[in-house]
């Protein structure tokens, strides 16, 4: 009985699977100008909603010696994911900000129509890709600040773990 439980249980899951949707990835990373620091007041009107067919995954920003967690959450691409937006495992807070997910975004769908497109996005405005010049954060995955299990720990960890986390979702879309 249980070998068949299994059986079923397998199928089951194959064809859930089978009829996923395919997204192409894309990974947006880097300190202020990735951040985000446009008026979403100030966009056209071509710019100023929704992007049909794309998703983002907001990292939630950490700084440099905490725990990594690679906290976010899957959400239909919007203005106002730039600087101080906000995001937890539940749902994102948009500010009145955006970046360059946005303008990417539309510029992706002019060049595949009809295709599914999800971007990953962990951006932390102010950080620096040098160890020694570190006020809100470094880049450098040689980083030997801090101690103990947090020794190192900053600005590529989180990305790194947002990225995976992001990629350990199986349903971005809620299909």
């Amino acid at each position: 009985m249980n070998r068949l439980l299994a059986v079923i249980l397998l199928l089951a899951f194959t064809a859930l699977r089978a009829h996923a949707d395919d997204y192409y990835l894309y990974f947006l990373a880097g300190q202020s100008n990735m951040d985000g620091y446009g008026l979403v007041n100030e966009l056209p009107e071509s710019l100023a909603g929704e992007v049909d067919g794309v998703f983002i995954f907001l990292g939630q920003i950490k700084n440099d010696g905490l725990p990594v967690t690679g906290t976010g959450t899957w959400t239909p691409l919007i203005p106002g994911l730039g600087a101080g937006s906000r995001t937890d495992a539940e749902a994102v807070t948009p500010s009145e900000r955006f970046g360059p997910e946005l303008t990417f975004a539309h510029h992706l769908r002019q060049l595949r129509p009809g295709e599914k497109i999800a971007i990953i996005k962990y951006a932390k405005g102010g950080s620096s890709l040098d160890v020694r010049r570190p006020p809100a954060g470094t880049w450098d995955p040689h980083d030997t600040r801090g101690t103990g299990e947090l020794r190192g720990v900053n600005q590529y960890d989180h990305a790194l773990a947002t990225i995976a986390n992001a990629t350990h979702t199986h349903d971005i879309d809620g299909k």
